[in-house]
């Protein structure tokens, strides 16, 4: 079976960049809502995402 594959296109990426205490950079999932409802269905797919 050929794996199925969707790309997203968005104005928000799907992770956020924080800085820790430390200054250290660190990747956060975004809490928008359309990050939100796709998570699980995304799962299933090579996913792209555009912002």
């Amino acid at each position: 079976m050929r794996e199925q594959s969707l790309v997203v296109v968005a104005n928000r990426l799907p992770i956020d960049e924080a800085l820790t205490d430390s200054g250290a950079r660190e990747w956060r999932r975004s809490p928008g809502g359309l990050v939100s409802a796709l998570q699980p269905v995304l799962q299933g797919y090579g996913t792209t995402w555009v912002g």
